[in-house]
């Protein structure tokens, strides 16, 4: 991940290579240093895993040159550790293949070694990537044994946008910050409705510009409501700007991250996402866990979890027009959120899996040689039925 230290995209890798790790395998990761290590990394760490900080991207193709042939880079230490499986994890379908000079040393050094490889893509959206973006990914794809998506329609996205099927691909769900998985009681006593937005704080993906602007109409204005905005990101002084400039800054609450989830449930009763884009939010998984209804986007795979009136309300589009009816339909049912909330339970601790472990097992699956590619069936992977 090249955009911030740490977010949702990297929980699957981290808890794979935790499980392989207490299984007694070695494992090595390869991450992007930043000023400060996040504290995932120093747990793995903590459990023996070997990382490597890889410094910033080489930024020229005079470095790309001297890294390629003296062989003298990060991801050199990677091919040097012979591993029995690769695994990439990429924030993004594309991430790699849109970087050329960090493309141009992974094909060298890392592509170029018979390990068995798994892909992770955790995020991608609507427009196709240019042309030789495409290239590079359908060749990346074609190497690996396994392609992993976190939502069918991220995959039949990736499809589209190559133009092939995808044989060897996988859905697996992201890990959840809880170790609970109990609803959480309903708010006692009569106030207002509370709504929490749990994102970072990025309007180009999670779009709380559009849910300022939806809340901001004169029928919100009338209404008895608090939005809590937990997460950190870079738009946090646009987003108290924003909500000045719609007049909502006296019911917007900036708590900035919690690490403890279910404290935020204790107090609120409806999640909001309006993003753009999305894998499936860690956010929506934990909040139907801990019995809550959710007001989403119909990007990701928001649409495999949430079923439209009964555990929460889809917004056709990523627009203030449909995520304002949304919020609208959410609003006139208000009186059945709790029933909605025990339903969405039911629903997520149905489908709960051990992510960590899940992705575990198709690493060690990915050695085994099959004809083809890696059989795609397992009681702990959620398949693409296709």
């Amino acid at each position: 991940m090249g955009a911030a230290p740490w977010g949702g995209s990297e929980e699957l890798w981290a808890a794979g290579a935790l499980a392989a790790r207490r299984s007694g395998w070695e494992v090595l990761v390869s991450v992007e240093k930043w000023p400060e290590m996040p504290p995932r990394i120093r747990q793995l760490q903590a459990d023996r895993v070997h990382v490597i900080r890889r410094s910033k991207r080489l930024r020229s193709f005079r470095r790309l040159y001297q890294a390629v042939s003296r062989v003298r880079t990060p991801l050199a230490e990677v091919a040097g550790f012979r591993p029995d499986v690769l695994c990439l994890s990429q924030g993004g379908t594309y991430d790699i293949a849109y970087d050329p000079v960090l493309w141009g040393v992974f094909d060298r050094l890392v592509l170029a070694q018979k390990s068995p490889l798994v892909v992770i893509c955790q995020y991608n959206e609507d427009s196709p990537p240019p042309e030789i973006v495409r290239q590079r990914t359908s060749r990346l794809f074609a190497r690996a044994q396994v392609v992993v998506f976190v939502s069918n329609r991220n995959l039949h996205q990736a499809e589209r946008h190559l133009a092939r099927h995808l044989d060897n691909a996988v859905l697996l769900s992201n890990p959840v910050n809880l170790c609970d998985m109990s609803s959480v009681p309903w708010p006692d006593g009569e106030q207002s409705a509370r709504m929490a937005c749990v994102a970072r704080l990025d309007v180009r993906y999670k779009g709380q510009d559009l849910l300022f602007e939806a809340l901001s109409s004169p029928t919100w204005e009338q209404r008895d409501w608090i939005l809590s905005l937990y997460g950190a990101g870079h738009d946090e002084g646009y987003l108290r700007r924003l909500a000045g400039h719609f007049g909502i800054e006296s019911r917007v609450v900036f708590h900035g991250h919690v690490v403890d989830i279910r404290s935020i449930w204790d107090v609120h009763h409806l999640l909001v996402l309006a993003s753009r884009g999305e894998g499936t939010p860690l956010a929506l998984i934990e909040a139907m866990l801990c019995g809550r209804p959710a007001v989403v986007t119909d990007v990701g795979g928001n649409a495999d979890w949430i079923d439209d009136g009964v555990t929460g309300f889809i917004a056709s589009a990523s627009t203030v027009p449909a995520f304002s009816a949304a919020l609208e339909r959410a609003w006139g049912l208000r009186c059945r959120w709790p029933t909605m909330g025990k339903v969405a339970h039911e629903v997520a601790i149905s489908r709960f899996r051990d992510a960590g472990q899940a992705l575990f097992e198709v690493l060690q699956r990915a050695m085994v040689p099959v004809p083809g590619h890696l059989a795609t069936s397992s009681p702990t992977t959620l398949v693409s039925q296709r």
